[in-house]
């Protein structure tokens, strides 16, 4: 038999086995053997077997990412075996793209370092300042935006030694994104502008126009909305001409928020129907779940249902097509609020319940993303630590006779110096010793509350729900709906209570990372007043905003809602029937000052020092006998904190409370 019609046997063969092997995966979720190398070994040289390895693995990863991880792991073990450098570097490298494409960034790092130890050995430049871009960008996506610009100011130096426009431009364009994210505006701009400069010379008008919509977004962080909209138009007049639909797209979607700030709504929907309609040719199927929802949501307030609900039904459906958590999260809340407002009260609450389910899977993929970045990191630094270690043990053995020498020399100054670093070392551990006191002290009062505060309105709960349910064929319809209505609010505090639990338990692990954006404060109040209007209308307390003024801020918006929420929720909580609760904001020496007034019970004066300390024992109960832990003004005053800002109080018993706090505005940032 000729050597290729065998080859071609074996290659077939293979590529039935990996068939058979991915529906066995697809029917019974195990772990699949990796049988295919050995395969290999069996009948193809060396070459043909790293190749044929690499060809399944590119052609299983986007089917299934898993195996075609353990593919391409084969493949590096067997050049590892047997091939070159050349052949290991190339096989490190399509590890480190393969984690990328999945967002784990923490071990394509482990990949692309022995890339750039390889170009650094072979004197590549041109490749070493590309793989120290793609470091860059590593770091940059989990968090470590010094090291990522340090890499990509390593790359810029490099590609301006060798003259390099092309490396240099994506260089100045990686460190904008670097200052916009760490809200360096100033930097941002001038790295962008010079990212433009250079494409404008190399005629690559493609990326001249993201260029400027990178540029066209500073202005718009900076407040300055008619700047950016001069950009965003710019880039429009360059992608039109080239056919760049992606670009022109983004361009659309960006002048249609600077016009709906600007009031200019007509204006907005062209844009984004446009934008719309280029997504949908170009099948950018984030960006038609992302656009159908704003559509959606204009028609909402235009009173359009009809329209409001072609649209949401399409944001939910592609959404769904491409499962996308973030978006799908977005796409129920809206259309919950529509069937709300179309009294179809079963589905709004079904969309809802979907909404909650993917903000919680948010949370946890987000923590288990985080678990491996830090697993990877502590891995890489302890194998940074061993070859450190190594190095100084190599070294140390060929001067060990100076060493001696030195050492029967020195011997009494060494020991003065360890006796003044052993009281170093006393001093950090008596310090480590308060620092855990209090810890343990935050530690002891969570799970009090825990314990007490939701344990034993847990156990109320109960008690009335099991009253109910055996006399409710007794009870007149009025008894009946007024007890629901106490068991809906003793709920709700429980629910309030647990969310306030599980963020303050992450916020203390660091697992909450603070993330600024433009934000829209306006907005926060309303649909904070309009998800809080039951719980007002409940206890038959009257719930007003009384601001319209245009509140923006860099701040993060997750953490920015739960403050309010808190803040209006206690409110509520201590506020008798026939009540009134009063929201509102205003700008006042470059702040956004939010308050929030009722005409409650206040608060003791005993009570008032103790508000913001997790450590105080605060025990209190709202009118209609909803318990108070004092957790949610902890966590009001944490969050207000990270945005360097304050939060503060006035209270008399009796009469009512009003708490304010306040943060920088957009224009200050």
């Amino acid at each position: 038999m000729p050597r290729v019609i065998y080859t071609q046997i074996i290659k077939a063969c293979l590529l039935a086995l990996l068939c058979g092997l991915l529906a066995r995966y697809a029917k019974a979720e195990q772990q699949i053997p990796v049988s295919i190398a050995s395969q290999l070994e069996r009948g193809l040289p060396y070459q043909e077997q790293l190749d044929l390895l690499n060809h399944i693995a590119d052609s299983v990863f986007s089917l299934n990412s898993e195996l075609g991880i353990t593919l391409a792991q084969e493949a590096l073990k067997l050049a590892k075996r047997k091939g070159t450098e050349d052949d290991i570097e190339e096989q490190s490298f399509k590890m480190a793209t393969f984690y990328s494409n999945l967002s784990l960034h923490g071990k394509a790092l482990e990949y692309f370092r022995y890339s750039l130890e390889y170009a650094k050995q072979h004197e590549n430049s041109q490749y070493q300042a590309s793989i120290l871009r793609r470091i860059g960008s590593a770091y940059y996506y989990i968090g470590h935006y010094d090291k990522s610009l340090e890499a990509n100011m390593d790359a810029l130096a490099i590609s301006k030694a060798q003259s390099d426009e092309v490396g240099s431009a994506s260089a100045y364009n990686n460190m904008g994104l670097i200052y916009q994210v760490r809200s360096d505006y100033d930097l941002a701009m001038e790295s962008y502008t010079k990212a433009e400069v250079l494409f404008v010379k190399l005629n690559d008008g493609a990326n001249r126009s993201l260029a400027l919509l990178n540029i066209g977004n500073i202005y718009y962080f900076k407040g300055d909305l008619d700047e950016a909209l001069s950009y965003y138009t710019r880039s429009v007049e360059i992608s039109k001409p080239i056919g760049k639909l992606d670009n022109l797209a983004l361009a659309y979607q960006n002048m249609a928020l600077v016009h709906e700030l600007k009031g200019n709504l007509t204006t907005s929907l062209k844009y984004s129907i446009e934008s719309l309609q280029l997504y949908r040719e170009t099948k950018n199927e984030y960006g038609i779940a992302s656009l159908s929802n704003n559509i959606g949501n204009y028609y909402m307030e235009q009173a359009d249902y009809a329209l409001a609900e072609k649209y949401f039904k399409e944001a939910v459906a592609t959404s769904e097509k491409i499962g996308s958590l973030s978006l799908k999260q977005i796409s129920y809340l809206s259309f919950s609020y529509y069937f709300e407002q179309q009294q179809k009260h079963d589905s709004a609450l079904i969309y809802f319940r979907k909404s909650v389910e993917c903000k919680d899977s948010i949370s946890n993929r987000e923590s288990d993303q985080k678990i491996v970045e830090l697993q990877t990191q502590f891995e890489m630094s302890k194998k940074d630590e061993e070859n450190t270690r190594l190095r100084k043990q190599s070294w140390s053995l060929s001067i060990i006779g100076t060493v001696i020498t030195l050492l029967l020399l020195t011997l009494y100054q060494t020991k003065m110096r360890a006796n003044r670093k052993l009281r170093g070392y006393n001093e950090q551990v008596q310090q480590q010793n308060r620092d855990l006191e209090v810890a343990n002290s935050a530690k002891n009062r969570f799970f009090s509350i825990v314990a007490h505060d939701l344990k034993n309105p847990l156990a109320s709960f109960m008690g009335y729900l099991d009253v109910l349910r055996q006399n409710v064929a007794e009870l007149p319809r009025q008894d009946v709906e007024q007890e629901l209505g106490h068991l809906y609010i003793m709920a709700n505090g429980m629910s309030d209570l647990l969310e306030n639990l599980l963020k303050w338990a992450r916020n203390q692990t660091g697992a909450i990372e603070f993330a600024p954006e433009y934000v829209d404060i306006n907005l926060l109040l309303n649909d904070t007043v309009r998800l809080l209007e039951p719980s007002a209308q409940s206890k038959q307390i009257r719930l007003e905003k009384q601001t319209n003024d245009e509140l923006f801020a860099m701040a993060d918006k997750n953490m920015i809602s739960t403050v309010i929420r808190n803040l209006i929720s206690n409110a509520l909580k201590f506020t008798s029937k026939n009540g009134l609760v009063l929201v509102g904001g205003r700008l006042e020496n470059g702040s956004v000052c939010v308050w929030v007034e009722d005409n409650g019970i206040g608060i003791a004066d005993e009570d008032q020092s103790k508000l913001f300390q997790l450590d105080a024992k605060i025990q209190s109960y709202g009118t209609a006998n909803e318990p108070g832990s004092g957790l949610g003004l902890v966590l009001c005053h944490d969050f207000v904190e990270k945005h360097q800002g304050a939060i503060s109080f006035e209270s008399k018993e009796g009469k009512g409370s009003r708490f304010e706090f306040r943060i920088p505005s957009a224009s200050t940032k």
